[in-house]
């Protein structure tokens, strides 16, 4: 027999015995990425979907743990045994300290306190794919199934976040920039809220601070099947991304906001003028910077029909269901 592990993330963290997944390895157990290393991989949907998940078992999450895998599956311990922590290389086993050596370890959390004790846990789990000391998978599994929901998610929120309410989340003195934000913020909340979603999302800040819109799942699935609501907003901050850039006062993206070609990359340190003096010579004049085109952050909304090609019109086959004859062939 052999067995699947099916949920969705937060669940099968919770089974196999790892932190929240607001732990810093993301996207563990499906992958070894983890958010000080693989930005902005791990968000940006580069890795291949085929091959990158997928990439655990139920013995290599119970050595990271630091439990025998007969341990974990309730077996005897055996006359000779041995394995290594595939994360720190420490190893267990008949010739490296027995039974003895893991129950030192059972018997140093069970005497801290809650608060020690967790932040043990975290310590360990940082260095360990989020895996938590001592706490193996509940059950035997051969397979995990990835649900790439809450990736999905993470992204839209990432999107909304970057584009929307960090913008109008500026701060600045200057009278037009403060009523550029708040009239972009007013429709922009009203349009959302008039949208009646299941889960009530307000941008920017007001006298009550800032709000949540983060979307959860019923509500992505309701705003993502209302591509015009996502159109009407950017639209809407048109206006603001416009004037924060020629003010200078864009928020700085974080990593997982960066893509190719958006964001101008900042140029070297000018050293060349800056050397020391040689013996006898002068200090060097930097060569004369050929002046890069500025670049900005647009979002292409379908509008230029400029040089644009027409695709060709899609032929609709319509067949009888009955005698599969050819009815007729139309274009949609």
């Amino acid at each position: 027999m052999e067995l699947v592990l099916v949920a969705d993330k937060p669940f099968i963290r919770h089974v196999c015995g790892l932190l929240s997944h607001n732990a810093d390895a993301f996207g563990a157990p499906f992958c070894n990425c983890c958010d000080l290393t693989d930005r902005p991989a791990l968000y940006d949907f580069s890795q291949c979907k085929r091959t990158h998940y997928g990439r655990t078992s139920f013995e290599d999450l119970c050595h990271r743990a630091h439990v025998p895998l007969w341990e974990a599956l309730g077996q005897k311990e055996p006359e000779f045994w041995e394995f290594r922590c595939p994360c720190c290389a420490a190893r267990f086993g008949t010739d490296h300290g027995g039974i003895a050596a893991l129950d030192d370890l059972d018997a140093e959390l069970a005497a801290m306190d809650e608060r020690h004790m967790t932040a043990k846990m975290k310590k360990h789990a940082d260095g360990h794919l989020a895996q938590q000391l001592r706490r193996h998978p509940l059950l035997p599994f051969h397979y995990v199934v990835h649900d790439p929901m809450h990736a999905v998610h993470n992204e839209a929120n990432a999107l909304l976040d970057e584009a929307v309410h960090k913008h109008l989340m500026v701060e600045s003195n200057d009278a037009e920039v403060k009523k550029t934000l708040e009239h972009a913020q007013v429709v922009i909340n009203k349009d959302w809220k008039d949208a009646n979603l299941p889960k009530f999302i307000q941008f920017g800040r007001d006298n009550q601070g800032a709000h949540s819109h983060a979307l959860n799942g019923p509500c992505f699935e309701a705003v993502w099947g209302r591509p015009d609501l996502i159109i009407r907003t950017i639209t809407n901050m048109g206006p603001v991304y416009a004037l924060l850039e020629s003010k200078k006062l864009l928020p700085k993206l974080t990593a997982e906001g960066v893509a190719a070609g958006v964001v101008p990359v900042a140029a070297p340190d000018d050293i060349t003028g800056t050397k020391k003096r040689q013996a006898g010579g002068k200090a060097q004049k930097a060569p004369a910077k050929k002046k890069r085109a500025q670049k900005v952050r647009r979002v292409d909304l379908g509008t230029d029909t400029e040089d644009e090609e027409v695709p060709p019109p899609l032929l609709v086959l319509r067949i009888c269901t009955r005698c599969t004859r050819n009815i007729n062939i139309e274009p949609r």
